[in-house]
């Protein structure tokens, strides 16, 4: 079972590089309530911000893509993160 932890550093780790919701969700095994609800947690906590698709490609009910990228804060707690979740047995 993973806890709390591990999906943060799951999400700061996947967008280093500016992904999608749904990225998020595969990546982390998450479903689209537990996605939104740790997307905002983070973007709240300035460890994530939205940046929108450079191509200025739009989805299909013509609204503006968001993706998240994760902020020079986030990039910092990655490794502590890390070194947590190893102390804890939890990996």
């Amino acid at each position: 079972m993973r806890g709390r932890l591990e999906i943060v550093e799951c999400i700061l780790t996947t967008c280093l590089r500016p992904k999608g919701r749904l990225a998020i969700m595969y990546k982390g095994n998450l479903n689209w309530e537990q996605a939104k609800r740790y997307t905002e947690m983070l973007l709240q906590k300035q460890l994530l911000k939205e940046v929108t698709r450079r191509d200025g490609r739009k989805g299909t009910d013509g609204k503006t893509i968001i993706n998240y990228e994760t902020t020079e804060k986030g990039k910092a707690l990655i490794q502590p993160l890390r070194k947590g979740i190893y102390l804890l047995g939890k990996k």
